[in-house]
């Protein structure tokens, strides 16, 4: 269960183990028997000491267990945990993102940084997850762009949040104008536009990948510097990309054999 006296949850694993002492001396617990994939277990055991434990997504319980002869005895596993289910979107409350990634890290205290993490699977624009009771960071990331909040899970409980990543997507092709076909086997590289401590604008590489005909990618809202090249040709354009915006974009080539400046960026990494 997620909390005492809670309704069964599926999907656990359960186990029971038996403490062992070794010819030092020194126990430790062995798995004797565990079940998958279930609410609830029947074990038939000999009478002694035991540890039941119980696992799903995040969240265990161990609690000792004392098995006495010709007694049938039942015992709940309270995870004293909470259900998360997470979406992410470029903004506001539009489509799901089927190719989000999300995480949970726990958080200790109000000012403190974030430690452990946990890796959730996206299924069909969302990601669900059993934790521990307490404060996380619920983080999604999409592309270049990625965006935390903070959440309190309670014991028992189930909550959603959608995590708006204020981007946008952007279709990226290189061709010699809008109404033609784009070249293939083409590399893609974009560059944010940013300002370092003295007022220079410095470009940062945020997606660099080849070889398409097309490539899409999810952008932070902002000004960016986009390069496309292949082994005939070359171009260059800059555009500013709005939150929840999903548009495309013809970066004009040129052959390189007649142009044969070399562009120089300046790039952070």
């Amino acid at each position: 269960t997620l909390v005492s006296d809670g309704e069964r949850i599926g999907g656990t694993r359960i186990s029971v183990h038996q403490r062992r002492t070794g010819n030092d001396g020194e126990g430790e617990w062995i798995e004797l028997t565990r079940a998958e994939h279930t609410d609830g277990i029947t074990f038939i055991l000999p009478q002694g000491d035991y540890l039941a434990r119980a696992s799903l997504d995040q969240a265990t319980v161990e609690i000792p267990v004392q098995v006495k002869a010709a007694e049938t005895q039942a015992f709940e596993l309270p995870l004293n945990a909470g259900e998360v289910h997470l979406q992410a979107v470029l903004q506001g409350y539009r489509e799901p993102l089927l190719d989000a990634g999300f995480r949970l890290r726990p958080k200790t205290g109000p000012d403190e940084a974030a430690v452990g993490a946990g890796t959730l699977q996206n299924e069909q624009g969302e990601a669900r997850c059993i934790v521990p009771a307490g404060r996380y960071l619920a983080g999604a990331q999409a592309g270049a762009a990625a965006t935390d909040i903070e959440i309190e899970v309670e014991a028992g409980t189930s909550q959603s949040h959608i995590i708006g990543l204020e981007a946008g997507r952007v279709t990226l092709r290189m061709a010699s104008d809008e109404k033609t076909a784009p070249y293939p086997d083409s590399w893609f590289a974009v560059y944010r536009a940013e300002q370092d401590a003295n007022g220079q604008e410095l470009r940062r590489r945020v997606f660099n990948s080849g070889y398409h005909t097309e490539a899409a990618v999810i952008l932070p809202a902002g000004r960016y510097f986009a390069v496309a090249r292949n082994h005939r040709f070359r171009g260059e354009r800059v555009f500013t990309l709005d939150a929840g915006e999903v548009t495309d974009l013809t970066i004009p080539g040129v052959p390189r054999a007649v142009d044969n400046r070399t562009a120089t960026v300046q790039s952070v990494r």
